[in-house]
């Protein structure tokens, strides 16, 4: 399909947010009271420490697990029982988009291992993960394949080499699940010798003294995981039983256990930038900065949640451009910390991953770290040459990147966009030449792709949600493309719920390709979207 120039490069001018009307005043536009509407909504989500709390959703993974450890102990019959109500509610979804029906098969196995007598449905579900192309795969084929066993959903006849198993080089809470897995998998196969004593003893100082946070790193997935493995080094110990309590109190109403307890300097950050761009008081930004500079670790990143020892890169953006548009001059110490944090993290490729240097290269991350740098183009002149050619070599012929930490499409484009936007003063005309080039191929996909309804889906061809909708604008916008965009806030307006918000189907992944909701990221993002561009945000042309 041809999209014309003229529709390619067509700029539409959003409203300025305005006051709500007076008594006898001209009334606002659809838009504009949708805008104010909403950001009264997210105003509501802020605490009175600037902080901003949300509970992550009950999934089908952590639930499954805990309802068969509690059985396993033998303890807490009431919570049992709202696990067990939380999983038959969830056995009857309906999965929608290019990966609901994989999705659905492996929440079906994990339900019918702890709740049905039924023959094993495992079998789609091994099928759906032994497919996922990712640079992680070979980790989740083992991580999926040994949580299946241990759960009785079907005895996994894949092969492992047990021995080249390592716990050293990932995310703190990624190097506990993969030792406990690792003791997991040997004493499934009858050889529990391969679980050495060094696997033994780090699994049980981690889960004794490992993290600040009750929840191992405020990661459920993850202490549930551990606590399946100390069951077997350790039967009885006492580790198993506090486990359980603290994972109790994550629990929520409907039952069902969160994948993370706890996402405040990550959600804190995008609500305050959205406010921001939609002219919410100054005084409400800076204190929410200050809460989130307060989240600052030693290392000069941010972790996603308070007391979590590992910093990242997907969330340190996000916190540095909120310090930066709230009070730069306050913030001026935090910033430059944040900004050596950051450039240290690149890779010889240009490309940043999430943890820490040497880490593989990811698009989504890449474009949010650039795109934090970007305000300092003279000391970190190579840095952003370096990500701009990263990102142009990764996006494909369609104009799309790989998927990342988020199942949609956009989410990537967007981020991938904005730092093409702003990290490419100094480039050559060559480099120009193909940034706009990357513009038009990632406006025409998105062109291509917008549904009916005005909105888009996590994939082209999926049905519309707010967040994939979100990012698609916020992509269009940074390409100078806002053809599409009144089409797309009509969807938004149709969208919004009576009390100003927003739902919509999560998008972001983890563990990878397993999606988790953090229901305020709806309305953050949609505020994004419909306030100013983003590039008079962070006060760039």
């Amino acid at each position: 399909m041809t999209i014309p120039r003229e529709v390619l490069m067509t700029v539409t001018t959003i409203p300025e947010p305005q006051a709500p009307p007076r008594p006898g005043a001209k009334p606002l536009n659809a838009t504009t009271e949708c805008r104010v509407r909403l950001r009264a909504h997210v105003i509501g989500h802020v605490g009175s420490d600037g902080g901003v709390r949300d509970r992550c959703g009950s999934r089908v993974l952590e639930s499954s697990i805990m309802l068969f450890l509690l059985r396993a102990e033998n303890r807490y019959p009431a919570a049992q029982r709202s696990i067990v109500e939380f999983l038959r509610k969830r056995a009857g979804t309906v999965y929608s988009g290019r990966d609901g029906a994989a999705l659905g098969a492996l929440e079906t196995a994990m339900i019918d291992a702890v709740l049905s007598d039924r023959p094993s449905t495992a079998d789609s579900a091994f099928a759906f993960l032994d497919a996922f192309d990712h640079f992680t795969s070979p980790r989740k084929r083992f991580m999926f394949h040994t949580l299946l066993t241990e759960l009785g959903a079907a005895e996994s006849r894949a092969r492992f080499d047990l021995e080249s198993v390592g716990y050293d080089e990932y995310a703190t809470w990624v190097n506990l699940q993969m030792c406990a897995l690792k003791i997991l998998r040997a004493y499934q196969c009858g050889r529990p010798h391969l679980a050495t004593a060094a696997d033994r003893d780090f699994l049980m100082t981690q889960l004794a003294a490992g993290s600040t946070r009750c929840i191992f790193e405020a990661d459920v997935f993850a202490h549930l995981v551990a606590l399946l493995a100390a069951r077997r080094v350790q039967p009885g110990t006492p580790l198993v039983s506090a486990g359980i309590e603290y994972l109790l109190r994550a629990q929520n109403p409907d039952g069902g256990l969160p994948f993370i307890a706890g996402w405040e300097p990550f959600v804190t950050a995008v609500c305050a930038l959205a406010l921001a761009a939609s002219d919410a008081d100054t005084a409400l930004i800076e204190l929410m900065a200050a809460f989130v500079a307060g989240h600052q670790r030693r290392d000069g990143g941010w972790p996603f949640a308070p007391g979590v020892r590992q910093s990242d890169a997907d969330c340190s953006p996000y916190c540095l451009q909120l310090l930066r548009v709230a009070a730069p001059r306050r913030f001026a110490g935090q910033i430059r910390r944040a900004e050596r944090y950051l450039a240290a993290l690149v890779n010889a490729d240009g490309g940043f991953g999430t943890y820490r240097r040497g880490d593989p290269s990811e698009v989504g991350v890449t474009g949010s770290a650039a795109l934090a740098l970007a305000p300092a183009p003279d000391q970190f002149a190579v840095t952003l040459g370096g990500a701009v050619a990263f990102l142009l070599r990764r996006q494909r012929p369609d104009g799309t990147f790989e998927r990342g930490w988020s199942l949609s499409e956009a989410n990537a484009m967007f981020r991938a966009m904005l730092a093409l936007r702003h990290c490419a003063g100094q480039t050559s005309e060559i480099m120009k030449a193909a940034i706009r080039q990357a513009f038009e191929s990632c406006a025409r996909y998105l062109i291509s792709a917008q549904n009916s309804d005005g909105g888009w889906g996590q994939c082209a061809g999926d049905p519309s949600d707010v967040l994939s909708t979100s990012y698609s604008i916020l992509a269009l916008d940074a390409c100078g493309t806002t053809g599409p965009v009144p089409r797309a806030h009509e969807y938004l307006l149709a969208q919004q719920q009576s009390d100003g918000g927003y739902v919509s189907i999560p998008d972001s992944a983890g563990p990878r390709p397993i999606p988790h909701d953090v229901p305020v990221l709806a309305d953050a993002f949609a505020l994004l979207a419909l306030g100013r561009p983003f590039g008079e945000l962070i006060g760039q042309s």
